[in-house]
């Protein structure tokens, strides 16, 4: 994400690192939590498309048949960014991203299993 260096940026970042450095948890859920569940004044927050800022459930799940198969695909509809956040193989999907949205092999994802 992108933070403004204010004071209130860095009060609400210092109210997530005493939280993590107090029990294990997941950094986006206490994130979330202290910057919805007890705002700050001077602190706001922007929700993106979840379509052209995906998460990997999003592009490889609920919304695959936007993305895939690639050569039917619509390259309006190409991610800005995919975060890798939900899938064990992270590794798999990543470089088949990059082939795909780099490299131009457009059916480079393609063989990912449907119900993965």
């Amino acid at each position: 994400g992108y933070f403004r260096p204010t004071r209130a940026t860095i009060d609400l970042l210092m109210r997530v690192y005493k939280r993590l450095a107090q029990a294990k948890a997941w950094d986006q859920q206490v994130f979330n939590e202290e910057l919805s569940l007890k705002p700050l004044k001077g602190v706001s927050y922007r929700v993106m498309d979840p379509h052209v800022f995906a998460n990997s459930k999003t592009f490889w799940k609920s919304s695959r048949s936007r993305y895939l198969p690639g050569l039917s695909a619509d390259d309006r509809n190409a991610p800005v960014m995919v975060h890798m956040n939900y899938h064990a193989n992270k590794h798999e999907r990543m470089l088949c991203l990059i082939d795909r949205y780099h490299h131009g092999k457009k059916s480079a994802c393609d063989q990912i299993p449907i119900k993965s």
